[in-house]
């Protein structure tokens, strides 16, 4: 029988434009497993999780070598959610030396963004997180020592390295924001609410109406949005305001604060019709 070069020896475009896929590596004990549920927790329905540790240890319960089934496995997974209009957040140890050809190809094939992280965290640090981790009690320092690689980053340099001082949360944040997550969530809430107007569902006060019609008179941007936000009243808009600020702030691509703004202003300009 001849074997057929994996999918990753050629380009094979997968997802589209609006796809964001997020690859998280790190040694055991780094925090990938909790930065992803975090990364689902803030965005909800619409991204999927691929687990390296799911899909080999569970599903394949199979070892770790340069030629296993999971590295198919999770080609074959990412490519798929994404093709389907999924988000994804891939995560897992990662070898370099096994995976960063199948990692690269994702980053290379992807239609749309594609933002690598790698969690560069020292020894101690992973075996006091794993001390907190539900599976501390199915394997020790022994095994974390034999299975860490200090900085295993990929060949191409093409990740973000996320430092240990960087909490959980600012890290979930921060991944947020540049991956375009948090503009794609105030998106689908900006129109989301517009709807709710629409039908009568949302009744802004009147003081959410002067907020709203204060921030339609100028382009939103990170400047003015902050502005409003110094006096602005409790609420629905407020709080999409709030989350929406930082997009403008510290985005790294002018596309994604783009999408944002023409997704607010509309919801401002029907809260607030000006003459």
């Amino acid at each position: 029988m001849t074997l057929q070069p994996p999918v990753w020896s050629r380009p094979t475009p997968f997802g589209s434009e609006d796809t964001r896929l997020v690859i998280v590596r790190g040694n055991s004990g780094s925090g990938k497993t909790s930065l992803a549920a975090g990364l689902r927790e803030q965005y909800g329905r619409g991204i999927t999780l691929v687990g390296q540790d799911n899909l080999r240890r569970v599903i394949l319960r199979e070892r770790d070598t340069p030629d296993s089934a999971n590295i198919g496995l999770i080609n074959l997974t990412v490519r798929y959610a994404l093709d389907h209009g999924f988000h994804v957040v891939l995560e897992g140890i990662l070898y370099a030396a096994h995976y960063a050809p199948m990692a690269e190809a994702l980053v290379r094939d992807h239609r749309g963004h594609t933002y690598p992280y790698y969690l560069d965290i020292p020894f101690e640090e992973t075996l006091r997180r794993h001390a907190t981790n539900p599976q501390a009690d199915e394997y020790g320092e022994k095994e974390l020592r034999d299975w860490y690689r200090p900085q295993d980053f990929l060949p191409s340099r093409a990740e973000s390295v996320i430092p240990a001082s960087s909490s959980l949360a600012e890290t979930t944040n921060l991944v947020m924001l540049e991956s375009g997550l948090t503009a794609d969530n105030a998106c689908r809430e900006a129109g989301a609410l517009l709807d709710e107007y629409d039908s009568g569902a949302w009744k802004p006060a009147d003081v959410e109406r002067a907020f709203a019609e204060d921030l339609a008179r100028g382009r939103p941007s990170g400047s003015h949005l902050r502005d409003g936000l110094s006096d602005a009243p409790p609420g629905r808009l407020t709080d999409l305001i709030t989350r929406a600020t930082p997009v403008f702030q510290q985005t790294r691509s002018d596309d994604t604060a783009e999408k944002l703004r023409l997704a607010l202003q509309p919801l401002l300009d029907r809260l607030a019709p000006l003459p």
